[in-house]
Formats: structure tokens, C-alpha cells, sequence
């Protein structure tokens, strides 16, 4: 598409209404609409009957992204009390849940201003044992959410707040203990330092550093 800034895919595997798995297609895209920037994000089941190696079929998506800006970092997707869950996160700071199902509202089940940019989202169990958190990245600081289901809405809950000493750029996560400990987060700055949040937080300089970038942790 010629109209595409930049787009993110992933495969993901998703419950329907009836508890079927399938896989699909995730795509978080940004695109120009009468010259203005509009961010969509759009789920497209893989059909693999269909006479070529697979197909796209649409599934679900939302273009529920008025005048906001986004990192393609920003988003993740698990599944969450027995159900397909979709998050995303803006330079706005606005935190928002979707639960996408064929016949499914694009309107966010949830909508959380944090009040700071969100430059990365990660769901998983990080740092404390058998708790799974929301870890979000700010431009200063790494912070730890629960979140629980209510009956209309999600409540999310600060577990913890770690300072970062360096402005951020991204993280991975990863077990630095073995599998068995939860996982650990390595931060990493514009300026060159990476910071490992464990029990202790712990920054070292990155050699012949010179801009930063993806990277990741090879035991």
C-alpha cells in the first residue's frame, strides 16, 4: 500500500466466540487519510483451505486513534480472563483495552490516561513470582500494573515504579535466572547506558555506542 508510513504485523492465535483456536494475522498500521496521520489496527484470520499457501480474510479491526501518535512498540496481545485481549498505548499516555471478536464493537472496552508517553507495553511475569503485570515504558521511569477484570470495565492497579536514571528507548524481557524466576528487564537509553531491573537496579555504559536500536538478550 502506497499510502502506508509504517505497519507492525504479528501472528497471533485467537479464541473466537465459540472457543475455536485459529491463527491470524495481526496488523498495527499507521496510514494517511486526506493527508492526516490515522492509526488502525485490523486482525485478518489466515485461512489455510483456500488454494494458495494461505489467505487474509478480516476479522476484526479498530481506527479508534483520533490526532494521536503512537510507537508500533506499543501494543501487545494475550489472553486474559479466558479472553483474546488487545492493548495499546500512545505518546498521549492513554492506556486501552480491546477484546476483538468477529462480532465485536472497535469501540476500547477500557480507556486509562497514565498522564505520560507510553513508549512500550509488555504483559507477562516480570521481577515478582507468580504475578503477572502490565509493564509499561515512559520516557523516565518502567512501570509495573496489575490489572483485574470488573463488570464493565478493567481496573489497573500501580504494582511498582522503578526511577530510570537515563531517558529511555525500549526494553526486552527475558530470564536472566532461568526459567523458573521471573523475568527480568533490560532497559535501554538514547544515550547509550542499559539498565538491568532486578531486585537491584543496575546501569551499565554500552560500548562503541553510537544510536540505539533493537536489541536482544542471548544467554
Amino acid at each position: 500500500d502506497n499510502d502506508m508510513i509504517n505497519g507492525l504485523w504479528k501472528l497471533v492465535d485467537v479464541k473466537d466466540d465459540f472457543g475455536t483456536s485459529e491463527i491470524y494475522d495481526f496488523k498495527f498500521e499507521k496510514k494517511l487519510n486526506d493527508h492526516l496521520p490515522v492509526y488502525y489496527i485490523q486482525f485478518n484470520f489466515i485461512d489455510s483451505e483456500s488454494s494458495s499457501m494461505f489467505h487474509l480474510r478480516p476479522f476484526w479491526q479498530s481506527d479508534r486513534f483520533p490526532n494521536e501518535e503512537f510507537n508500533p512498540e506499543a501494543f501487545c496481545y494475550f489472553t486474559f480472563d479466558k479472553q483474546s485481549c488487545l492493548i495499546t498505548g500512545s505518546f498521549s499516555g492513554t492506556l486501552r483495552f480491546f477484546f476483538p471478536t468477529k462480532s465485536g464493537d472497535s469501540t476500547p472496552f477500557t480507556e486509562i490516561s497514565l498522564n505520560a508517553p507510553i513508549l512500550q507495553i509488555e504483559y507477562g511475569n516480570f521481577l515478582k513470582p507468580n504475578l503477572n503485570t502490565l509493564a509499561v515504558l515512559f520516557p523516565n521511569r518502567l512501570v509495573l500494573y496489575s490489572i483485574k477484570p470488573a463488570e464493565t470495565t478493567i481496573v489497573v492497579n500501580e504494582v511498582q515504579s522503578i526511577t530510570l536514571q537515563h531517558s529511555s528507548y525500549n526494553f526486552i524481557s527475558c530470564y536472566m535466572e532461568g526459567e523458573t524466576k521471573p523475568k527480568q528487564i533490560l532497559v535501554q537509553s538514547i544515550d547509550g547506558y542499559l539498565t538491568i531491573i532486578n531486585n537491584n537496579t543496575t546501569s551499565y555504559k554500552i560500548p562503541r555506542f553510537f544510536l540505539p536500536a533493537p536489541f536482544c538478550y542471548i544467554p
